[in-house]
């Protein structure tokens, strides 16, 4: 592959190569070796002559300097060979992503699930001990080294006793992409909630109305999966949740963001068109606003069923006679091709089933805290061989901000 025109001479020099990996509205990033070691990298290429854009790029180099753990991006090196041109090279991690693996086959086995999760906290709680918030938590910016479509143990369930201090070093999970992480200050964190005006903005997006959010702290039994009543509303405006702002994907964002905006009076528009977006707003919620995305994301890993999607309505029509005559006759896949495979709420085991409520609750008062979900057995067995000296204070992060109302009423205090 010939090297991208925007590397600069000793980019060039020093690497090459090898094939495009991804690209976004002003980023890309191709897959590189080094000339001398061998050494593959990720080169994140970001072209912009859009100032806003450009400090935001320079805001992920800052964070990402800051950061090392073993579950999180690494960034080895950069270059700006110009104001409008920023090369950033990137720890590589060679595996599928999460929803590569969730669009293959579906729910992923118990075992599988809480190996990804618990990293996956982990990762988040390290950064929020830092008082970074990554804005942009989801199944495609999660990849797991280690982890392959040809692994049926991936969705298949075992008989054996899982030994998780062998299938975390197994199955690596590495969180990427930092394009919208911002770190918050003291003052960030402790400021109050805005009231009924528009928050401040941070980036061009289009925001559609939907409807009652997913989960409410008044649901004694939650079908966590149910999405039926915007059903309509969410197929006629897929397109427009490919735009979304500083807040990622819109699927997997909080309720207190995205209802922010869907409060005004869109009477007289169907789509309310922003410049920017709740800046001021993430600044408060934004602990909370990543909580609920991990809460999205484990929905998404124990249903095998997307944010946008009713897990019962899927299991209903993956179960009409025409479907299961296909499948038994094999006609609805090639020889190579695996069934989706769905899965209840009410099968759900106990532990994750609770710890994914408490991160989905739509009073972010209430919601559970990475700091809180750190703590727990479902989580804490899996990573305690993890050689991970620094987590205790972290779990102690911000000291700052005042007790969670939820931490309070459990006496878990710092």
């Amino acid at each position: 592959m010939i090297p991208p025109h925007e590397w600069p001479d000793e980019v060039v020099q020093q690497y090459e190569a090898i094939r495009p990996v991804g690209k976004g509205g002003f980023a890309s990033v191709v897959l590189a070796k080094h000339k001398d070691t061998g050494h593959k990298v990720a080169m994140k290429i970001v072209v912009s002559t859009n100032r806003q854009q450009m400090g935001y790029c320079h805001r992920e180099l800052d964070i990402l300097k800051e950061l090392h753990h073993p579950n999180i991006m690494k960034l080895l090196d950069h270059w700006q060979p110009n104001e409008n041109c920023a090369v950033m090279a990137l720890s590589y991690s060679p595996g599928p992503t999460l929803l590569q693996l969730l669009r293959h086959r579906g729910a992923l086995n118990f075992v599988f699930a809480r190996v990804v999760i618990a990293q996956l906290v982990d990762a988040v709680l390290y950064l929020h001990s830092r008082a970074v918030v990554h804005r942009d938590i989801k199944p495609d910016n999660l990849i797991v080294r280690g982890a392959s479509l040809e692994q049926n143990e991936i969705w298949d369930n075992s008989e054996s006793e899982p030994d998780y201090k062998v299938l975390v070093k197994k199955w690596h999970l590495t969180l990427i992409d930092f394009g919208f992480a911002r770190a918050l200050t003291p003052e960030d964190i402790k400021k109050k909630p805005p009231k009924e005006d528009i928050a401040q903005l941070d980036l061009d997006a289009s925001f559609r109305r939907k409807k009652k959010p997913l989960l409410s702290n008044s649901d004694p039994d939650i079908s966590v999966g149910s999405t039926r009543s915007m059903s309509s509303d969410l197929n006629r405006s897929r397109h427009l949740m490919r735009k979304m702002s500083a807040l990622g994907n819109r699927a997997f964002a909080a309720p207190e963001i995205t209802d922010r905006i869907q409060d005004q009076d869109l009477s007289q528009h169907e789509v309310y068109h922003a410049t920017n977006t709740l800046s001021s707003h993430v600044s408060y919620y934004g602990l909370q606003v990543d909580a609920y995305a991990v809460g999205r994301t484990m929905m998404y890993c124990l249903t095998g069923a997307s944010p946008n999607e009713d897990v019962n309505e899927l299991i209903a029509l993956d179960n009409q006679p025409l479907f299961v005559i296909c499948r038994m006759l094999g006609c609805c896949r090639t020889n190579n091709e695996q069934s989706v495979r769905y899965r209840r709420v009410s099968q759900i085991p106990d532990e994750p089933l609770h710890l994914m409520k408490g991160l989905l609750l739509v009073d972010p008062q209430q919601r559970k805290t990475l700091r809180m979900a750190r703590q727990l057995p479902y989580i804490d067995n899996v990573l305690q061989h993890f050689d991970r000296p620094d987590v205790k204070k972290e779990i102690e992060y911000l000291s700052f901000v005042k007790i969670h109302p939820t931490e309070a009423a459990h006496g878990n205090h710092n």
